[in-house]
Formats: structure tokens, C-alpha cells, sequence
């Protein structure tokens, strides 16, 4: 293959693996966070919330 084949399979591709690296990154370090499961993490339920100190037994 020459060098122009490579750049033609290669260049058209790059930002795929680029953005797969972010993700990938992105992931891990969503993975890696305290938390107790996905769920909670995604709707931020993992820390206590502020209406916790005014009604403390207030059933979630």
C-alpha cells in the first residue's frame, strides 16, 4: 500500500477514534466516582439532598 491508500483509510476514520477515546475516558471516569449505582448517579441522588435538615423523616 502506498502512503495516499493509508491517508485515504485513515484520515476518514480518525475522528471516530477520537471521539471513541473521549467517551471511553468520559466513562471510565463516571464508572471510577463514588456513588451507589448508575441510576443515582445520573439523576445526582448519590449525596443527600437540602431538604433532608428541614424534614428528616420526609419519605423520598
Amino acid at each position: 500500500m502506498n502512503t495516499k491508500r493509508i491517508k485515504q483509510i485513515i484520515l476518514p476514520n480518525l475522528p471516530y477514534a477520537l471521539l471513541f477515546w473521549m467517551f471511553d475516558k468520559c466513562g471510565e471516569a463516571f464508572r471510577i466516582s463514588p456513588g451507589v449505582d448508575v441510576l443515582r448517579k445520573l439523576m445526582r441522588r448519590g449525596r443527600e439532598p437540602e431538604y433532608r435538615a428541614v424534614a428528616p423523616y420526609a419519605v423520598v
